[in-house]
């Protein structure tokens, strides 16, 4: 049997304005959307933590795939634009090789 290479979890911090919450969640789902069709992400889903911020939890098959992403077109760039003017901070607080996976559909 062959070993396959360890899936990827990425979380995001994401900080947005005041009164910009939906043009941000339309600009990060938007992006999402093109980066599961571009780049063979597993999805993402997006919290809200409150006070603005938002925690996204972003799933790839191997970091292989998650370093060769490479998103683009009018609405990747829209979306990057959209969600860039809604927020004062975007960052990626970790990359991590998932030890065990218990997470179930619902």
């Amino acid at each position: 049997m062959t070993q396959q290479s360890p899936k990827i979890a990425v979380i995001y911090r994401f900080v947005v304005k005041d009164g910009l919450d939906e043009p941000f969640k339309e600009g990060w789902a938007d992006l999402t959307d093109e980066i599961h069709k571009q780049s063979c992400s597993h999805g993402s889903v997006l919290h809200y933590a409150g006070d603005n911020e938002y925690i996204a939890y972003a799933r790839w098959p191997s970091m292989d795939v998650l370093d060769a992403s490479n998103v683009t077109g009018a609405r990747a760039e829209a979306a990057r634009s959209k969600m860039g003017e809604s927020c004062s901070k975007i960052e990626t607080l970790y990359k991590m090789e998932v030890a065990e996976d218990m997470l179930r559909a619902y």
